[in-house]
């Protein structure tokens, strides 16, 4: 969908500004008039939670999607989603978009087109990254792609390979696969073990490690292993499982991590230089099936990056990692919000002087697998589930407006420009509390309501179809037909 409209929006109940007008002018059911004189809209409520500090609600952004991995905003506020599958999706309103020209991808266990991230300098140079599972050598390895995104042709060019793990092994499983850029603009990745735990501790093997790249794939100078005899120079840090987290401050540049532990023993770090975070020398964990001890626990060695916290005896399987930097839920600011897939719920953490000081568990069950989580520029949360009819979902709080529903308001601008068709009067007499929303399909929406309803809005609907007053849901990409008194999909 395209949105046009006058930023400035009704703060008064339709009834007061047209009624006794809108019969005699409009052909208006009496089931719609009941509604716009005040009766309950159509539309069912059930999508409002309560956390310990906030009331928000889930708004549903595009579904069904198919195992999508990752989320990348663009400056637009639209979206880059990719699939497991193989599919990266451009989402704008309405259907979402496949982009072609996309690196070669095995598909198979964990793996796939994994993670997504849009290069510092986006704007300037439309550069993105991805991260996907891929057969070389032999095996299945982890690897990282750049190329510039072409939305106008709906594809992506200049597509080079900047980093393969040596090595590969076959399986498909733990590929671990997190992009994020520091301050510096220096990239980092992560890597899982591939499933053969001992290499997590060789400095000859990338399998278990958190790599740091120069933007184009070179290896930075004063990464902590360079020089240092046998050793990757692409190492930062070492003694990883699989981490499907990963977030970098982008003013005081700490460098945040979680992963995936055994049976239990999931984790949350602070990343050091050079360090060892244990695996499978030490660690929460225990193996499946026995539950018996996996070398030593973190806290018993000198040797050993402790983590902030872990979660056990059950694995949450976190994914997806954020800190919250919006205004749209201020309790929130500052805090940590962590996907689990095994436990199907949005674990938020409250962090201070690099310390964990209290966690909440949100949407437990409500969702399914949560696969990542993202703050997006206007400051509200955005998760993927992880699903073969999952979906990316939009957090935020119950006194949102309708509105905030709307995708692209960078494009709002006068509508009194539009084509007004036989309701040209509506603008004349109400012109600060209506405005027009274009579709693709050729209909023109005149909406005339917002009032107190956070869940949508009445509109009185011109197309080539015929013309009759509607009610749309943006959470669900639904509207009611008062004339033939069904919902239907936009």
């Amino acid at each position: 969908m395209r949105y046009f409209g006058y930023p400035r929006f009704p703060r008064l109940p339709v009834r007061r500004v047209h009624k006794g007008l809108l019969n005699a002018a409009l052909p208006l059911p009496a089931a719609a008039a009941a509604l716009l004189l005040g009766a309950a809209p159509p539309v069912l409520a059930g999508n409002t939670y309560q956390s310990e500090v906030h009331e928000f609600r889930v708004a549903t952004v595009v579904a069904p999607l198919a195992h999508p991995w990752a989320i990348a905003f663009l400056p637009d506020d639209s979206l880059l989603v990719t699939e497991r599958g193989g599919r990266l999706l451009h989402h704008k309103g309405g259907r979402p978009t496949p982009i072609g020209g996309l690196p070669e991808v095995t598909a198979t266990g964990q793996g796939g087109l994994l993670d997504i991230v849009l290069h510092p300098d986006f704007p300037d140079n439309h550069w993105i990254y991805l991260s996907q599972s891929t057969s070389y050598d032999g095996g299945i390895g982890t690897t990282v792609t750049r190329a510039r995104l072409d939305l106008e042709n709906r594809r992506i060019e200049d597509l080079h390979t900047i980093y393969r793990m040596p090595h590969p092994p076959g399986g498909g499983q733990h590929f671990g696969s997190r992009l994020a850029f520091d301050p510096d603009g220096y990239l980092f990745v992560t890597i899982g073990d591939r499933g053969e735990r001992n290499m997590a501790q060789r400095l000859d093997r990338a399998h278990g490690k958190l790599l740091r790249l120069h933007e184009d794939g070179s290896i930075p100078n004063d990464n902590p292993f360079v020089g240092v005899d046998g050793a990757l120079p692409e190492i930062y840090s070492y003694g990883h499982r699989n981490g499907q987290g990963l977030y970098i401050d982008s003013v005081s540049g700490e460098i945040w991590k979680h992963e995936h532990g055994p049976r239990g023993g999931d984790t949350l770090m602070l990343i050091r230089r050079g360090a060892n975070y244990g695996w499978p020398v030490a660690t929460y964990g225990t193996e499946y099936g026995t539950d018996a001890p996996i070398g030593d626990l973190p806290h018993e060695r000198d040797d050993i990056e402790e983590p902030l916290t872990w979660w056990g005896p059950t694995s949450i399987a976190p994914s997806g990692l954020t800190r919250y930097s919006g205004t749209a839920l201020p309790e929130w600011h500052g805090d940590l919000f962590i996907g689990a897939l095994v436990q199907e719920h949005i674990r938020r953490v409250v962090v201070a002087d690099g310390s964990v000081e209290h966690e909440e568990d949100l949407l437990r069950g409500a969702y399914g697998r949560i696969r990542d989580v993202r703050t997006s520029p206007g400051g509200f949360l955005y998760f993927a589930t992880d699903h073969s009819d999952g979906g990316v979902y939009r957090i935020e709080p119950v006194a949102a407006s309708w509105w905030s529903d709307l995708p692209g308001q960078e494009g709002w601008r006068d509508s009194s420009a539009e084509p007004q068709v036989d309701i040209g009067w509506v603008f004349d007499a109400y012109w600060p509390w209506v405005f027009t929303l274009a579709i693709d399909s050729g209909a023109w929406l005149w909406i005339v309501q917002e009032g107190a309803d956070p869940f949508g809005f009445h509109a009185y609907r011109h197309s080539a179809a015929g013309a009759g007053w509607i009610y749309v849901a943006p959470a669900s990409r639904q509207y009611y037909d008062y004339g033939t008194g069904a919902w239907q999909e936009y």
